[in-house]
């Protein structure tokens, strides 16, 4: 049943992450450049190209967090943790899934719970006047993806803690 969860949290950041990179980066990757050119060649700059620009990278960082984690390819103090064997390497790894739940958790909860305040108030941008919540709503179902990835690897990791397992670095698969 574990392995089911997982398998379809996997699915849904991979096709989170593949929907970012063929959309989303090459929006940016357009935008900057008609910008740029605008803005040197005609001096005729697109006043809300950075606001924009933010927001899309933001969208690209959260669409494709879950799916780096999955693939192995998060930041982490290699130099120091690859020196790390055994009950310390363990150690480690707990103390990371605990912080990445602890954070995720936290702000996918606080962008969900700012969302009805947004709409009230009609929060926008400063010279894009798009309003800002489906922005917020997005990171916030997102940083809930990763929470729950976070937590069924945490189960999984205790699990094979229990069957005296030491594969080291936990990863979703």
């Amino acid at each position: 049943m574990l392995n089911r969860i997982n398998s379809f949290v996997q699915k849904l950041g991979f096709v989170s992450h593949r929907s970012v990179m063929i959309s989303v980066f090459p929006a940016m990757v357009f935008l900057i450049t008609l910008d740029v050119i605008l803005r040197y060649i005609f001096n005729a700059p697109i006043p809300w190209s950075q606001d924009l620009s933010g927001l899309l990278l933001l969208i690209g960082f959260f669409g494709s967090l879950q799916h780096s984690w999955n693939e192995g390819r998060q930041m982490r103090m290699s130099v120091i943790y690859d020196r790390f064997r055994g009950i310390w390497r363990k150690a480690a790894d707990i103390i990371t899934l605990l912080a990445g739940m602890l954070f995720f958790g936290m702000l996918g909860y606080q962008c969900l719970r700012d969302i009805p305040g947004m709409i009230r108030t009609s929060e926008a941008g400063m010279s894009l006047k798009i309003p800002l919540w489906p922005f917020k709503a997005f990171i916030g179902l997102l940083s809930v993806l990763v929470f729950f990835q976070l937590v069924l690897i945490f189960l999984r990791f205790f699990a094979k803690t229990m069957k005296k397992e030491d594969e080291g670095w936990i990863q979703s698969s």
